[in-house]
């Protein structure tokens, strides 16, 4: 007979999977274009996470800004692609950001119930989960809720997902909203093993990143990645920069 966590295990692989239908504008990479330089640099950016776990307990990561337009949202959609494709290791994306959610855009559904349904409700996290055919990768949306986010981060359900459901993967790659102004980021980071903080060149400002360091959790800190560089050429998303993460500033 299996035993009850078993069976609550083998209910991930049996939830709803999704097509992702990604447009041109939606700057997934890892998933699009997997022979670019975009890709090449999350491939490093997930090398350097790799090697990290292998020295310490990192799990669940949470990645985000100093303040809106610095490319959170993509850098979290990406690595989290990236660190399933070897097919090695099951990965959960979860949308933390319930006040400016973007994955159903980047990855081409939309209204599907997700985060703030299960804080806010009852019923398993299964119920909210939907797996890519193609990857171990599973995606937990934003969700349909309409409840306070900062009231819904501050429930047991949370703690729960993070301590319990999520131990069923390798990694779980959290999109959390700016540090600046919301708390929710706090929330996250308190209750996960590490955050990726991303500025943006000409964006964050010196200021911020202060800022932004001085908010994150003692220790929780485990490196910035730096978005919008130019580099051979290449411009905008294209210059992610995995050698910027680093333990400690």
């Amino acid at each position: 007979m299996s035993s009850p966590r078993l069976a609550y295990d083998n209910a991930f692989e049996r939830v709803a999977q999704l097509k992702p239908k990604p447009s041109a504008e939606a700057r997934l990479a890892a998933l699009t274009d997997t022979r670019g330089l975009a890709a090449d640099k999350f491939s490093g950016l997930a090398a350097r996470l790799r090697q990290l776990q292998s020295q310490r307990p990192l799990k669940t990561i949470v990645v985000t800004s100093s303040g809106p337009g610095e490319g959170k949202s993509f850098v979290a959609a990406n690595l989290a692609v990236t660190l399933a494709r070897d097919g090695k290791q099951k990965v959960a994306l979860v949308e933390g950001d319930m006040r400016q959610p973007s994955f159903g855009k980047m990855f081409g559904f939309n209204g599907l119930k997700g985060l703030s349904d299960y804080v806010a409700g009852s019923g398993l996290v299964t119920d909210y989960v939907y797996k890519l055919p193609t990857l171990p990768l599973w995606v937990v949306p934003a969700g349909t809720s309409t409840g306070s986010p900062a009231e819904l981060l501050q429930t047991d359900r949370l703690g729960e997902l993070v301590s319990n459901d999520m131990s069923y993967f390798d990694w779980a790659v959290i999109d959390s909203p700016p540090l600046m102004p919301w708390s929710d980021t706090s929330l996250w980071s308190s209750r996960t093993d590490g955050t990726l903080l991303v500025i943006r060149k000409e964006v964050t400002s010196k200021k911020m990143l202060q800022s932004s360091v001085e908010n994150i959790p003692s220790g929780k800190l485990l490196g910035v990645v730096l978005n919008d560089v130019i580099e051979n050429g290449y411009s905008r998303y294209y210059g992610i920069n995995g050698n910027a993460l680093t333990p400690k500033l």
